[in-house]
């Protein structure tokens, strides 16, 4: 716990975002709520609350994308922070995994406010998050690597180019909206393990490049 709480101090003073994520978010899904006070024709409510849900998964994919950058340092930086979290008994898969739980949770925060904007809380669409936190993870260490920063941000073209034709890296929307829970559970569930894998694997090179000498 005492190393969750340093983790999510560094976090929250490097960034506003992480204070200011929350609140956006739930003034798009508090405007949902209050719009039939103000609109009483059903097609006019109906073409604002999509264009409301669609800034909200948009606005949560871009503050996510942007959360991992800031949770996951740079690899200069990633020596002395192994050494200081090793006084608390953190060691390399310890300190990746405490990282990915950060990440979840503000995951978790954003889908409870977008599942406000449709009223609706549903398993698939969970597990689908979950798999894209793990894949913007993935990117971000690849990214680092490979030594190249703006690798990263493919990770956003690669999600959108998803929604309109199957990359296979990532996994098929369609088949996700279409399909039945047990089939999406295990189809989400091989996805987010492979990024998972591949994440703690290339986590533990650049650590070892970073920090061989030093732990």
């Amino acid at each position: 716990m005492m190393a969750l709480s340093f983790i999510l101090n560094d976090v929250l003073k490097r960034s506003r975002a992480f204070w200011f994520a929350p609140f956006v978010l739930f003034v798009m899904a508090f405007s949902v709520r209050l719009l039939p006070l103000f609109v009483k024709n059903s097609y006019v409510i109906y073409f604002i609350n999509m264009g409301i849900l669609f800034l909200s998964v948009l606005t949560s994919i871009l503050y996510l994308q942007y959360g991992v950058k800031k949770i996951v340092h740079d690899a200069s930086e990633l020596k002395y922070e192994a050494i200081f979290y090793k006084q608390f008994g953190l060691g390399l898969n310890g300190l990746f995994f405490l990282k990915l739980c950060m990440v979840v949770f503000y995951f978790l925060i954003f889908f409870v406010m977008i599942s406000a904007v449709i009223w609706s809380l549903e398993l698939k669409y969970l597990l689908l998050g979950l798999s894209i936190c793990s894949f913007f993870v993935m990117m971000r260490v690849i990214a680092l690597f490979f030594k190249m920063p703006h690798l990263y941000y493919l990770g956003i073209l690669f999600i959108v180019i998803s929604l309109f034709y199957p990359l296979y890296i990532l996994p098929n929307v369609a088949f996700v909206f279409r399909s039945g829970s047990y089939k999406v559970i295990l189809y989400l569930a091989t996805y987010g393990l492979l990024y998972l894998l591949t994440a703690l694997k290339l986590f533990y090179f650049v650590w070892r490049e970073e920090c061989i000498g030093w732990i």
